[in-house]
């Protein structure tokens, strides 16, 4: 017993292992220098999947984990000349749809259901939710999924923080069973959809909230073809583990888009830096100023 209980902790802490730092020793998970420029990719492939989650993923290098416009991945960080971080262009929060899918089943528990809204409540603080900019979606994992908030339950100046916080607030235990295959294929079916209020061209990410503990059913869904669906209409998932009476790390891993989409509550400031990161794209009138001082120079070059 001592021998699988050894295994799952050290299971545990591979798969979690970037967000395992308390807030002093972030530095560590730092290599120096700056990301490169950021420029806009205008057609991601899908589905998405981050090479990265923090530099030291990409090893001892140089390399740095930074957004290329559709996913992060590993680059040749910029050097600081003469102490001085070199200058970019202005960075604007794009366009998301975003989604929260909550256990609320009995084996989660209502402590941590009170605490899964808490962390609900400060991602909502990060992010600009209006008609142009963030729509938020709020749905339970149940016996039965159920929707408490889709994508366009909220119109035009409705659509704003306050009014989602309100939604959160209102959310009850409800001690049921585990079906997030049903989930899953409702998430796809009827809020990243048209019919749910999905947007063309925008930012899609999903947040799970759950201990991975699937209640069995001879109807029940192939958890991982669910997750590969969502991601070829290009939404990117990330499960956050709730660690109850028991951790299923083999569903939060089939769950997540990959191994890098995987954290832990106790962690979840990670996967907040992480979100804000691939949030931000150049803004269109800094780009064009980049672009043009660039054009500039090569010509003053020339003469």
């Amino acid at each position: 017993m001592q021998f699988y209980t050894a295994l799952a902790v050290a299971v545990f802490v591979s798969f979690f292992g970037p967000s395992l730092c308390q807030d002093g020793d972030e530095e560590a998970l730092q290599n120096s220098g700056d990301c490169p420029l950021l420029t806009w990719h205008h057609h991601c492939s899908f589905p998405i999947v981050h090479e990265c989650a923090v530099d030291v993923d990409c090893g001892e290098t140089e390399n740095k984990c930074c957004f290329n416009g559709c996913k992060l991945t590993c680059q040749t960080a910029v050097k600081h000349k003469q102490g001085k971080r070199h200058q970019g262009h202005t960075m604007c929060e794009k366009p998301m749809d975003l989604v929260f899918m909550i256990d609320s089943s009995e084996s989660v528990g209502v402590e941590n259901f009170k605490q899964i809204k808490k962390m609900v409540d400060r991602t909502l603080t990060q992010f600009t939710i209006s008609e142009k900019k963030t729509h938020v979606s709020i749905m339970m994992i149940d016996s039965v999924p159920h929707i408490e908030l889709n994508l366009n339950t909220l119109k035009g100046d409705n659509i704003t923080s306050e009014n989602v916080l309100k939604v959160v607030d209102n959310l009850q235990f409800i001690s049921g069973q585990t079906r997030i295959d049903l989930a899953l294929r409702m998430a796809r079916k009827e809020i990243f959809s048209k019919l749910g209020g999905g947007r063309k061209h925008v930012q899609k990410i999903l947040l799970v909230f759950s201990d991975g503990g699937q209640t069995w059913n001879p109807t029940m869904l192939n958890l991982r073809n669910e997750v590969e669906d969502l991601m070829m209409a290009g939404v990117q998932i990330y499960s956050v583990g709730v660690w109850a009476e028991e951790l299923n790390l083999s569903n939060l891993l089939d769950i997540a888009s990959s191994p890098n989409n995987l954290f832990a509550t106790e962690f979840y400031g990670d996967l907040l830096a992480q979100l804000k990161k691939i949030s931000k794209v150049p803004c269109s009138d800094s780009l064009k100023r980049l672009l043009w001082k660039q054009g500039l120079r090569k010509l003053t070059k020339k003469e």
